[in-house]
């Protein structure tokens, strides 16, 4: 039986794999492949940048990707336009532009995303006031001791001024301007505790009056100490869940001695904040 995941990008036929819902994983291009039940992933993962973010990796297979159960609280997390048209005011579908003091901004759609679609958004800031992205999200209300983590794929374009996000005002929060890289995408994960109070937004651009010029795409948030792979949602809330292997029968009395034997497996973080691996 073979259990070099990391090598072999496969599993061995004897072993049965099964989880529920979607998911995603990193290939061998950097691309994001979106995935549905019972489809194993071997994944490439993602590499440590600054701060809370983290470069989508390509170099080399850390094995197959055992995550637990989480769900994705928000319902919209790829941007949908209404007929292609590109945004400059008000709420579309939970994503939503608000304006102080003659601030002015617009999304576009059809951007090339990190999954290969051409399902990301381009903000564009046009420094004239100040600016919130948010997004609407269905109220609910934390017990005030559990941690979520909020995350998010950006790329920058141009422009230059600080960024931050948060959960309705509050925690989990943090800047994120200072880890962006010109036209490569990066995934930001800030985790913290939020208050037992209602929670019904994100903003993942507060208060800004600047020029940025940014893509989005990949929202997440989850309650958990630390982010998963990424989540897809289109209008609804979705969970994926745990995962397992399972060998047993002849299949495992063929090789493993009940008495006996040991087997010993190498388990590694897919970064220091996002699932595991099980790479041999």
């Amino acid at each position: 039986v073979d259990f070099n995941f990391a090598a072999e990008k496969k599993l061995d036929p004897r072993i049965t794999y099964q989880r529920t819902g979607s998911a995603s994983y990193i290939d061998e291009f950097g691309k994001i492949v979106l995935v549905g039940d019972n489809e194993p992933r071997f994944d490439y993962g993602y590499e440590f940048l600054a701060g809370n973010t983290y470069t989508i990796a390509r170099e080399a297979s850390k094995g197959i990707l055992i995550e637990e159960e989480r769900t994705n609280l928000f319902q919209q997390s790829i941007y949908k336009s209404v007929d292609d048209r590109v945004q400059t005011s008000g709420t579309v579908n939970d994503w939503g532009l608000l304006f102080t003091g003659g601030g002015s901004a617009s999304f576009t759609p059809g951007i090339d995303a990190p999954d290969g679609s051409n399902n990301a958004v381009r903000f564009t800031n046009n420094n004239t006031g100040f600016t919130i992205l948010r997004l609407n999200i269905d109220a609910f209300t934390p017990n005030g001791s559990d941690t979520y983590a909020l995350s998010f794929y950006v790329r920058a374009i141009s422009g230059t001024g600080g960024i931050s996000c948060d959960l309705a005002d509050g925690a989990p929060l943090g800047t994120w301007s200072a880890d962006l890289i010109t036209n490569e995408w990066v995934r930001v994960v800030k985790t913290g505790v939020p208050t037992n109070s209602a929670k019904t937004f994100i903003d993942i651009m507060t208060n800004a009056n600047n020029n940025r010029v940014f893509d989005v795409w990949g929202l997440q948030l989850e309650k958990g100490k630390f982010a998963t792979s990424f989540i897809p949602t289109y209008g609804q809330n979705a969970t994926r869940g745990n995962e397992s292997l399972l060998l047993d029968g002849e299949d495992f009395t063929d090789f493993f001695n009940t008495k006996e034997s040991t087997v010993v497996s190498q388990i590694t973080p897919l970064y220091s904040s996002l699932g595991n691996h099980s790479g041999t």
